[in-house]
């Protein structure tokens, strides 16, 4: 039941205070204490509490509260969409085309199709919606449709949206990290590395030219394991079944590798190893630990 106003005084009073005025600790140690000095309230009692509390809120007060909760919902949502449909407008033109579109829908769930199928799918789904498919969706139609709860709508809740969206980020910076490690400046400093490596230039990085590079990966294996190593890295690159040393080329792919197995190093990485030099093997912080070359290669703790 509600506490009377001949209650709170007494209470007050014995708890030493002298306004009524209860702050959150002080009213917790209340509610709290069975004796005879506190007024202890159980949890059903404490959610009554809340419920009465919650009915005696005035309606203006409560309708600002929620159109305010609506607003920012509304706002995230909208936020997320927008971030989204930059991420699949890949040619920056303000509308999706059907491939871009391709890259949303797959990510809500939608079945893997083949391009004519596909084609099928999205002149339907611009005609419900009254877009023409020669032009493709704009972020408003887009709002639209990932805001529509009926069968012809594209309906996606909150996590949804932070998981496509997440989705899409790291797809992105995969695609930009591959074209980034195949530019005209990447090549060339890969190509500069090589030729430090390669110690008798002959265009090819033996058992232990390669071994120096991979020392400054942090390879700190014995002889044994590198000859097991350097022998899988020579069958990867050869034509047939005999082991051919990589060259300027196989290099290039293994250093560009992001895979578990690769080899992948940073630019910033590269130029170090030039300024180092070809002896100066110096192997990687903790932190920056390279991926292991292979299950048989070992690596510094």
């Amino acid at each position: 039941g509600a506490v009377g106003s001949g209650v709170l005084p007494h209470l007050c009073r014995d708890q030493g205070l002298r306004e009524c005025r209860r702050g959150p600790a002080a009213l917790r140690e209340t509610h709290n204490d069975r004796t005879e000095a506190g007024l202890f309230i159980d949890n059903d009692g404490l959610r009554d509490m809340l419920t009465q509390l919650q009915i005696q809120t005035p309606q203006h007060l409560q309708r600002k509260s929620q159109k305010a909760a609506a607003t920012v919902s509304e706002a995230s949502r909208r936020d997320f969409l927008r971030a989204i449909f930059k991420l699949c407008d890949v040619d920056r033109d303000g509308l999706l085309d059907a491939k871009e579109m391709q890259a949303f829908a797959v990510r809500t769930g939608a079945a893997e199709m083949d391009k004519a199928q596909w084609k099928e799918e999205f002149e339907i789904l611009c005609a419900d919606n009254g877009a023409d498919p020669s032009k493709g969706i704009s972020v408003q139609l887009l709002e639209k449709m990932v805001n529509d709860k009926s069968e012809s709508g594209c309906y996606c809740d909150d996590d949804e949206l932070r998981a496509i969206k997440g989705a899409l980020e790291l797809e992105g910076r995969e695609v930009a990290m591959r074209a980034a490690a195949y530019s005209p400046e990447r090549t060339a400093l890969v190509h500069e590395v090589f030729r430090m490596f390669d110690t008798d230039g002959d265009g090819r990085l033996g058992e232990q030219e390669l071994r120096a590079f991979a020392e400054h990966l942090g390879f700190k294996g014995s002889e044994a394991q590198w000859a097991e190593e350097f022998r899988s890295i020579c069958m990867q690159g050869g034509a047939g079944s005999e082991p051919v040393p990589p060259d300027a080329n196989r290099f290039l792919v293994l250093v560009n590798d992001t895979a578990e197995s690769g080899w992948y190093c940073t630019d910033e990485e590269l130029r170090r190893m030039l300024e180092d030099g070809p002896a100066a093997a110096k192997p990687r912080p903790a932190e920056s630990a390279p991926r292991p070359m292979s299950p048989t290669a070992s690596r510094p703790a």
